[in-house]
């Protein structure tokens, strides 16, 4: 017989937990306030500063397309260093995801560490650890590719553990009913439910990793970021459009080969589960296949072009140097009475990143629901909405900041308006994505109930 809980202590929990939760949501509301007020947001500080983004923009166009010549060899480098590191990384993020992943496993002596050591890792800046690794190995592309390896690894181990954690127990615990090992439980329970969700964040990573190799470069990690400080540096702001479009046509392949992918695994997964063969659904199966030995093909070319790993004659003194001081940190730093310090610094960052995802959150939510196939019936709608989400995504963060500081300002507030512009892509992506992936199926039945 269930044990029931009484009514009156039923109405307990449930009038602690609405406690709880008007708690948590009034704390977020205070937050934001006061990141707002902190950070000096002022709206109209930004009308004002409007017309000094256009003047920056007009001094961008038209773009200086003979650069081409100048930055081809350099921006294949950059996609080369994306590709190696996304797939390197996305192969070892595999494993500590399922570490991770509390559905998985089951020790939590196991999954939380594991979860601990992928958050801190998470906190190290891909410009620190690119500095690092120059340190270490010299200017070139390798501390680029360690640096995007550590990055991807963190994107997708972080993504892959949450998506893992939200799978239907039901395939496992038949298994599990049935006598399975571990390895046929995660192949044929946890696989066929990941895998969709696995390549997009993998070609998510890979598009995180053409922008930040960009910027890499400022420390000699190669790729393109050498020519972008050169042409921020000297205002040849005609040369920095063309590297902005070089990179915006890369991204927008890798949105269409984001979606196809989606849609020929959703098209497969049908196949399967109706054993449907039309002459249409081959041709499809015949055009991925044919798609995956091109991106194979790719992915050799990107390896066989990777310079050999070469340590310098001290590598081993400076990275010795460098581990003493990350563990012997000077904690007088954290708190200066009068001057910049630590903690300052941290409460300011900390409050721009409010402030910054607030402002991200509100306006992807129209875009991705623009640009969700499934959403908006009209294609070129959806497809517009996806070209603005790659535009915004295209900016590095550093071309991003000076736009915004042209128009209010050195500051907080213009970190606050690049970091949530630029979020603006990333989140609009992700959430797009999400939509698209959702299950109408109850909705589908409900009209053709009737209901409206």
């Amino acid at each position: 017989m269930p044990l029931e809980i009484p009514t009156k202590y039923d109405s307990l929990l449930k009038k602690k937990v609405s406690l709880k939760t008007s708690f948590t949501f009034m704390l977020i509301i205070v937050l934001i306030i006061w990141s707002f007020i902190y950070t000096g947001f002022n709206f109209g500080d930004l009308m004002i500063g409007i017309p000094q983004i256009g003047d920056l923009f007009k001094q961008m166009i038209p773009p200086d397309f003979e650069y081409l010549q100048q930055i081809t060899t350099p921006m294949l480098d950059t996609i080369r260093m994306a590709i190696v590191s996304t797939v390197l990384g996305s192969i070892v993020s595999i494993p500590i995801a399922l570490l991770c992943a509390s559905n998985i496993v089951h020790q939590k002596w196991i999954s939380i560490p594991s979860r601990f050591i992928l958050n801190i890792v998470r906190t190290i800046p891909d410009l620190l650890l690119a500095a690092i690794f120059v340190a270490v190995f010299g200017i070139g592309q390798i501390p680029g590719i360690l640096a995007l390896f550590i990055l991807t690894i963190c994107i997708i181990g972080k993504l892959l553990y949450e998506s893992l954690e939200t799978i239907d127990p039901g395939p496992m615990e038949a298994m599990t009913a049935v006598g399975a090992n571990k390895i046929k439980w995660i192949v044929f329970g946890v696989v066929p439910q990941a895998i969709s969700s696995f390549m997009s964040y993998v070609l998510y990573a890979f598009e995180v990793n053409i922008r930040a190799s960009a910027v890499l470069g400022l420390v000699g990690a190669g790729g393109i970021g050498l020519f972008y400080d050169q042409t921020l540096g000297l205002f040849q702001y005609p040369k920095t459009a063309t590297i902005i479009l070089f990179t915006l046509v890369i991204v927008v392949v890798i949105d269409y080969i984001s979606t196809k992918s989606e849609g020929t695994s959703r098209m497969t997964q049908e196949i399967a589960k109706y054993n449907v063969h039309t002459k249409a659904h081959k041709r499809k199966l015949i055009k991925r296949w044919l798609i995956a030995i091109v991106v194979l093909a790719i992915i050799i070319w990107a390896f066989a072009g990777v310079p050999s790993l070469e340590l310098k004659s001290k590598s081993l003194e400076i990275l010795k140097s460098i581990f003493s001081g990350l563990f012997h940190p000077d904690i007088s730093y954290i708190y200066i009475p009068d001057g910049e310090d630590l903690l300052r610094g941290l409460l300011e960052t900390f409050a721009i990143a409010v402030v910054g995802t607030f402002i991200a959150a509100i306006i992807c939510i129209p875009l991705a629901f623009l640009g969700a196939n499934n959403m908006v019936k009209l294609r070129p709608v959806s497809g517009v909405s996806k070209f603005i989400l790659s535009v915004i995504r295209v900016f590095p963060e550093i071309v991003m900041a000076l736009i915004f500081i042209k128009a209010v300002g050195p500051g907080s507030f213009s970190g606050v308006l690049a970091l949530g512009i630029h979020s603006v892509g990333m989140l609009g992506k992700l959430l797009a994505e999400d939509i698209e992936g959702l299950d109408f199926s109850a909705v589908e039945s409900l009209k053709a109930s009737g209901a409206k």
